[in-house]
């Protein structure tokens, strides 16, 4: 049974391998199925601008409850079960309130007509497109009802928790467009992330801080692998893994100051990598953090270029490799986003940030650091 999963894994991966070699194919006309939005599962939904999500005010399960932005709470409030229904339409159905459907309030052409839920039906007022945006990770959610010329805004451009969603006409601005991060994870919703991770090797979406400046050792490695998790469904924010962005003040924060300006991250006496969310923007914490969490196996980078297999066969896309120092202390962290050949050997490569790269092959990395120490943590 274990060789028969290892098989059907590997040849997963490389039909994955395949399908990101061109991306272009992705692409459909706005009157299509979305890409990587699957029928029938689940998501928060992410606002790009301000990283809060899609929120039935209070859980309420009632017509004309309200539809705003919150923090993430993992709640079913924050929960969209997302229904394709044909010709490029899409109903969503809040988890708290099964029999209600994403509602505009007015059912017209309203500018700034409200975002509610209300009894399920097929008008036009709870029927929506799903558009992909040209980066290929973000989406913008437009009204039936609205003639598909407007879609779902956060009132004011507002990164508040409680700012009101409503319908308003799409002038490609973050603030109306949308992330969609899986509640559970599938093969589906790892090919969605690994499609992120390899589309923001070298981006910064604005719904994280980009640290690519910041003046720490550990700069924005972790950052950038905790987001890749989030839109594989691999993990939610928790504890003291997340991120909340406050305002606009500071998208690229140079120092402590800056990014608990903008980011909820709370340092203590100012320095980088302690206190809340440091897990989250800290390699060193982020290993602290997983480390007692998650299944780890450590190796030497000799050890991976004997037998990359070893690999393939044990850990999948979506996994983590952080390199450690002599003590144990995670240094810089890197995803698990493809397999591909090197040397007559199939094995997996990495994405990762701080000196940004797109696909590097785990072997390399052994050729290259022989007596460097990594660390894999079992994600998926």
């Amino acid at each position: 049974m274990k060789a028969k999963k290892s098989l059907s894994v590997l040849l997963c991966l490389c039909i994955l391998t395949a399908v990101l070699s061109v991306p272009q194919m992705l692409s459909v006309s706005a009157a299509g199925q979305a890409p990587n939005i699957v029928d029938g599962a689940i998501y928060y939904i992410k606002n790009k601008n301000s990283g809060k999500y899609l929120d039935v005010d209070h859980g309420k399960n009632e017509n004309h409850a309200n539809v705003l932005q919150y923090q993430f709470n993992g709640g079913t409030n924050q929960q969209w079960r997302v229904n394709y229904v044909g010709n490029g339409l899409y109903r969503f159905v809040p988890q708290c309130a099964p029999s209600k459907m994403l509602d505009v309030e007015p059912a017209d052409n309203s500018q700034r007509g409200n975002i509610d839920i209300f009894n399920a039906g097929t008008s036009a007022d709870r029927t929506f497109q799903i558009i992909r945006n040209h980066e290929n990770y973000s989406y913008r959610i437009m009204s039936q009802c609205s003639g598909f010329t407007k879609g779902l805004a956060v009132d004011s451009k507002s990164c508040n928790n409680g700012a009101n969603v409503l319908q308003y006409t799409y002038n490609m601005t973050v603030n109306d467009q949308w992330l969609f991060e899986p509640v559970y994870a599938s093969a589906d919703s790892i090919l969605a992330g690994t499609e992120y991770a390899i589309t923001n090797y070298d981006n910064y979406p604005p719904c994280f801080p980009a640290l690519f400046n910041f003046n720490e050792e550990d700069n924005d490695c972790a950052n950038f692998v905790s987001q890749c998790m989030l839109m594989m469904g691999v993990k939610h924010y928790e504890n003291e893994w997340y991120i909340n962005k406050k305002n606009n003040n500071f998208l690229a924060p140079i120092n402590s100051a800056q990014l608990d300006n903008t980011w909820q991250t709370t340092t203590i006496g100012g320095l980088f990598g302690k206190g809340s969310s440091s897990p989250w923007i800290s390699a060193k914490q982020f290993g602290n953090y997983w480390k007692p969490r998650v299944k780890t196996q450590e190796f030497y980078g000799s050890a991976i270029t004997l037998n990359p297999r070893y690999f393939l066969e044990n850990f999948y896309i979506g996994d983590v490799i952080q390199s450690c120092d002599s003590w144990g202390n995670a240094q810089h962290t890197m995803i698990i986003t493809g397999v591909n050949g090197y040397k007559n050997e199939l094995c997996y490569f990495v994405t990762y940030h701080s000196v940004n790269v797109q696909r590097l092959n785990i072997v390399q990395l052994g050729e290259k650091y022989p007596n460097q120490l990594y660390r894999f943590y079992k994600m998926v």
